[in-house]
């Protein structure tokens, strides 16, 4: 009977901490049903705003690309603008750029110079205006270039480059060239099988070894440079290792990875760019856009626009041409004897 008593007491017991526990997460229930709000009109009420990318190239006419925001109704949606007023100010002077579809407007008697100051100004298409300011770059001073291969046709390739001291200065480096691409075709009526080939501009695979080097990838993937796996198309760097002094890329690599012998050139690219290109790669590397937890991480993605959103820089570029013949006439030989 003592152990139906403590039994019975214990279902007492049980029942009573259920029905507690019952009553509380009908009140939680209670107060969040009551505090339910329909948010599909506020995402749709928002309002919308400019947003504005593009590259403003030292000694190059412009295209910049013009879109506005999107509501979570339009999700997986590009709304280009082709209606809106954009005026640019370069120093004394103001230019109204032209809408050429699709988003971009251009104006080719708007050739802005290293070290100018650019103002953006959008209005019209309903939305509040938005403006961006950019300071461009002075060109990059890339004081000799130097090329060296050996009998194996492993190149080591020297960039020289002088950083200003006093200022904070930022690069990217790159080599590009063309590739042969060799196309076939079957003609099935004929039976006939032909090959022509065709020349393809790319940027080239190297290596660079190189404490100076933070970055690396692009234009839509970025990613830190690793020293142990030196590889990459794009390399990108700040002068904070550097600054007011000379310093040495150096690329190593074999011109069989970049034979083409209808055009025989490797074209080296030094880019200066402005803190705001700097900034947008700083934040995309750190922001994760698939955490581990939902909802944990606000986008923090940077833009320049003030009163809207987007990305617009600006740089300046000096492009040097290393002409390869010499050494592509002997590995064409090579390559036909299938050495």
């Amino acid at each position: 009977s003592g152990y139906h008593a403590s039994f019975s007491s214990l279902c007492a017991l049980f029942n009573s901490f259920l029905m507690k526990k019952i009553f509380h997460i009908a009140l939680v229930v209670s107060i969040l049903c009551s505090c339910e709000v329909d948010v599909s009109d506020k995402f749709s009420d928002q309002q919308n705003l400019f947003v504005v990318s593009g590259q403003v190239i030292a000694g190059e006419a412009p295209r910049i690309n013009l879109s506005r925001t999107i509501t979570m109704a339009e999700v997986d949606t590009l709304l280009y603008l082709n209606d809106a007023i954009m005026d640019i100010s370069l120093g004394e002077d103001s230019y109204i750029m032209d809408p050429a579809g699709d988003g971009f407007y251009q104006n080719e008697n708007l050739i802005p110079e290293a070290g100018g100051e650019l103002i953006l100004y959008c209005t019209g298409e309903g939305l509040p205006p938005a403006t961006v300011s950019l300071t461009i770059p002075e060109y990059p001073r890339v004081t000799d270039i130097r090329l060296q291969v050996d009998d194996a046709y492993n190149f080591t390739l020297d960039v020289d480059i002088e950083d200003p001291a006093h200022t904070m200065d930022y690069y990217s480096f790159y080599l590009s060239g063309w590739r042969k691409e060799v196309i076939h075709s079957y003609d099935w009526e004929t039976e006939e099988e032909t090959v022509d080939t065709s020349n393809v501009f790319r940027i080239y695979d190297v290596r660079i070894h190189d404490l100076v080097i933070e970055y690396t990838g692009g234009p839509r993937q970025f990613e830190f440079y690793d020293l142990s796996e030196p590889g990459g198309q794009y390399f990108h760097f700040s002068d904070k290792l550097i600054s007011g002094s000379k310093h040495t890329l150096t690329v190593n690599d074999n011109l069989r990875y970049f034979y083409n012998d209808s055009i025989p050139e490797i074209y080296v690219n030094i880019i200066k760019r402005d803190d705001h290109y700097f900034r947008f790669l700083e934040s995309y590397i750190h922001y994760d856009p698939y955490p581990a937890q939902d909802f944990l991480q606000a986008v923090q993605v940077y833009s320049n626009v003030d009163g809207g959103f987007g990305l617009l820089t600006s740089e300046s570029r000096v492009v040097d041409t290393l002409y390869v013949s010499e050494w592509y006439e002997e590995l064409d030989s090579l390559l036909f004897l299938g050495i």
